[in-house]
């Protein structure tokens, strides 16, 4: 196994991880911020 192959599946891996947790974020943030706008046009 060549040493920048297992480099780049480390990478890859770590990006995955921080790809979901922006997804996560991002999804919450639209939420709350869909609520908000609810309760001001009620």
């Amino acid at each position: 196994r060549d040493p920048l192959g297992q480099k780049v599946v480390d990478l890859l891996k770590e990006l995955e991880d921080v790809f979901q947790l922006l997804r996560k974020k991002l999804r919450m943030a639209l939420r709350s911020h869909l609520r908000g706008l609810i309760a001001e046009g009620e």
